[in-house]
């Protein structure tokens, strides 16, 4: 980037080099930065662009004259230059992207799929194939900062491709992401061995997977639309919330995680189930839960004989 002198009557001067600028960089952090590995003078500097997009500011102000310290004389005029100051706003691009470039979305009226949008000018578009699969239910704010999620619901079952386009440019660029609606095939409880053991008064976390028949599963943020139940066939644990650990009254899985605290102890067996809209049932496969209780010393006091 370069600076130049202008005149009163909006004329540039052929050269300006007497002064000495102070160069600064201000706005979102992590944009660019200034490059001191190349030579340049107090009037041309480089820019060193990251792999992001934003908006920074960048700030030229005339600070001294080259040779105020070997003449006097110029020094005394250097108080009606001082502070003089220009700044341009900079709109930094890198290339749009979506992500994940495939998804599953849960088929109910209520659910929503959130599309990250990574790149670009802030200034996108996003436009589905099919209207009938899948809607965009909120785009993109236009110039917005944050302006990299574009959130979509289910209108039927089948495939849709969501095409998301920089409008923000001279020469539009577009990325696409496949989104296939659909219902829940299976569901499963992952576990090392299917046998988990739970201190008595401890918490314990199982991780939940569900998916369609050819293998893909669903974003765990999809779980909460499935109205997924959890069975315990004795009450030793509770189903608690993966936040603050309240008790769950409902036993429902809210995500990925499936928290339990054990209260007492005993053997018992524990499954997953869900309804699909055609009224059958899935299934998980049953998980075997064993609360053992803390371990404890015995005897709880001890005396010994010296030399004993």
């Amino acid at each position: 980037m370069s600076a130049v002198g202008i005149s009163n009557f909006d004329i540039a001067f052929a050269n300006s080099s007497s002064f000495i600028l102070r160069w600064e960089l201000s706005g979102r952090e992590g944009l660019a930065v200034f490059d001191d590995s190349k030579g340049y003078s107090s009037w041309e500097r480089f820019l060193k662009l990251q792999n992001r997009s934003g908006r920074c500011t960048v700030h030229s102000t005339i600070v001294g004259f080259n040779d105020s310290l070997s003449n006097p004389d110029l020094s005394m005029v250097l108080g009606s230059y001082v502070d003089l100051t220009a700044a341009i706003q900079l709109q930094l691009v890198c290339p749009i992207r979506v992500s994940p470039e495939f998804s599953l979305l849960f088929f109910s009226p209520v659910a929503r799929l959130n599309i990250s949008i990574i790149g670009g000018s802030c200034y996108v578009d996003g436009l589905v194939n099919d209207t009938e699969i899948v809607e965009v239910v909120q785009q993109p704010t236009h110039g917005c900062d944050d302006c990299s999620q574009l959130t979509l619901a289910p209108k039927g079952l089948g495939s849709a491709l969501v095409t998301v386009g920089d409008i923000g440019l001279v020469h539009p660029l577009s990325a696409s992401s496949t989104v296939q609606v659909a219902e829940m095939d299976w569901i499963k409880i992952l576990t090392g061995g299917g046998h988990v053991r739970i201190m008595e008064g401890s918490f314990e976390s199982v991780n939940v997977s569900v998916g369609v028949v050819d293998g893909r599963v669903f974003d765990p943020s999809q779980y909460i639309y499935m109205g997924i139940r959890v069975h315990i066939e004795e009450n030793i644990v509770e189903v608690v919330d993966d936040y603050d650990f309240s008790i769950l009254p409902e036993r429902c899985v809210r995500g990925q995680k499936l928290v339990l605290q054990a209260t007492r102890v005993g053997v018992t067996t524990i499954y997953l189930s869900a309804t699909k809209r055609s009224r059958r049932k899935i299934l998980s496969q049953p998980v075997t839960l064993e609360v053992y209780s803390p371990p404890r010393l015995h005897p709880s006091d001890i005396f010994l004989v010296p030399g004993s």
